[in-house]
């Protein structure tokens, strides 16, 4: 075992859709700032992947928010866990976390389970000023949106969520204040356009943070 691993034991598997699922392993004392993530695989298996931290510090608890993929090699075997089996753990790391002064205007955009630092964020600061733009496929993938105080799910496949479209297409007519902070998590087409409309919408770079999330 290296610097930094630590192995810990699963304590519940929540599914929130037919893909996505909350693994909740015990905490250890694990510090870590919201917006961090950890890397994570089955205990004694070659192969971890990375998945930002789903709960808020201080938990008794640590969750992360995986999406089963195909073929998934780690997404599938860490769904097929039990409450006792074993999970390595690797972190925490990364730099995507809110400013010092949490007295001040955040949009976060994500795309699917790349909202799961913004639930970490919500959840350890309720009274923050975030507003919360989730794109989807379908409403049923708004996962745990009641976490959040402004929260609006927009659907590309279907007419159940708050807006139909991207999260691109309800930005085109949203008026962003010049001192918001912008985080974008999720896939890389995201990321590169709200990046360019916010530039439109006269949000300077070094108020924007962004983190690719498959």
């Amino acid at each position: 075992m290296v610097a930094g691993e630590s192995v810990r034991q699963v304590l519940r598997i929540r599914n929130v859709s037919s893909k996505a699922y909350v693994l909740r392993i015990d905490c250890a004392g694990m510090q870590f700032e919201p917006g961090q993530h950890i890397t994570l695989g089955v205990h004694g298996e070659p192969d971890v992947r990375e998945y930002s931290i789903y709960s808020p510090p201080g938990a008794p608890f640590l969750e992360v928010l995986i999406t089963e993929t195909d073929p998934g090699l780690v997404s599938r075997k860490l769904r097929r866990l039990s409450p006792g089996d074993r999970v390595l753990v690797n972190g925490p790391y990364g730099y995507f976390t809110l400013p010092a002064n949490k007295h001040c205007r955040v949009l976060a955009v994500a795309t699917g389970t790349g909202i799961a630092p913004f639930h970490s964020m919500s959840s350890a600061y309720p009274e923050l000023d975030m507003l919360v733009l989730h794109g989807v496929r379908e409403a049923s993938e708004a996962y745990d949106r009641q976490d959040y105080r402004q929260y609006v799910s927009c659907t590309s496949r279907s007419d159940d969520g708050d807006f139909r479209g991207r999260v691109t297409d309800y930005l085109q007519g949203y008026d962003v204040a010049a001192d918001t902070y912008l985080y974008l998590c999720g896939n890389c087409e995201m990321i590169y356009a709200v990046y360019d409309l916010s530039q439109e919408k006269g949000i300077t770079p070094e108020r924007i943070k962004t983190e690719v999330y498959f």
